[in-house]
């Protein structure tokens, strides 16, 4: 049986002797597309982030989560961000230490008045750990933040956590190993060893934070390594 295949109503389609269409040929036009070469997309700005931008920036990081703990509900959460936010600034100021021979950085501990702060020395300068305070990354977002007086501390009295002990200062050499302040004032020299008023811990250094619902956390240093627990 012979099948009809109406004529197209496409003046450019015509029928083969079998009947199959024969569709016209379009010529397809090609654009050109610039593709950047490795060199155009090559980054001008390679410069990545020290060790210390990126301590600061986990240390800003705790707080913010360690406040946003404490807003949400009660119990030991002043506690543990306070101890949380005290073992950051120590790693802070030994990574500061480790960065550079010209100054040395520690955390100086006022246990009867509730508060710490970081501080630094000069190579060869003599300085009184309990004045010389620098400002802690991030400090202005812990609650426990104290700007009267000396300020630049960590007034941790404020949120209900008290400090135990005696006043002292933890002072870190560039490779990390802790020291004790046995005076009130160091005069710093490379190597930290030989510097008057620092004696390296020979033994675990325990500070002790206690909140008033009859809680404790305690934050170990270990000697030599200088871990923090």
């Amino acid at each position: 049986m012979t099948q009809l295949i109406p004529a197209p109503h496409d003046k450019n389609v015509t029928l083969s002797a079998g009947g199959a269409l024969i569709l016209p040929y379009k010529k397809t036009t090609l654009i050109p597309v610039k593709i950047p070469s490795l060199k155009m997309m090559h980054v001008k700005n390679n410069r990545g982030f020290t060790m210390i931008e990126i301590i600061a920036i986990l240390i800003l990081l705790g707080i913010i989560s360690a406040v946003a703990v404490v807003t949400i509900s009660g119990n030991q959460n002043e506690l543990i961000s306070q101890s949380d936010a005290l073992i950051s600034y120590i790693k802070y100021a030994q990574a500061k230490s480790m960065g550079t021979t010209a100054r040395v950085f520690g955390i100086g501990i006022d246990a009867s008045h509730e508060r710490y702060w970081m501080f630094s020395c000069n190579s060869s300068g003599t300085c009184t750990w309990q004045d010389t305070k620098e400002l802690l990354p991030g400090a202005r977002l812990n609650p426990a933040f104290d700007d009267t007086g000396t300020g630049d501390q960590i007034q941790t009295s404020k949120v209900n956590v008290d400090i135990a002990g005696s006043d002292t200062a933890i002072v870190f050499d560039k490779i990390g190993r802790p020291f004790q302040a046995t005076t009130g004032s160091i005069t710093y020299v490379d190597p930290l060893p030989d510097t008057a008023g620092l004696t390296q811990l020979s033994t675990a250094f325990a500070i002790t934070l206690n909140d008033n619902k009859g809680h404790s956390k305690i934050i170990t240093i270990i000697p030599e390594t200088g871990f923090i627990q």
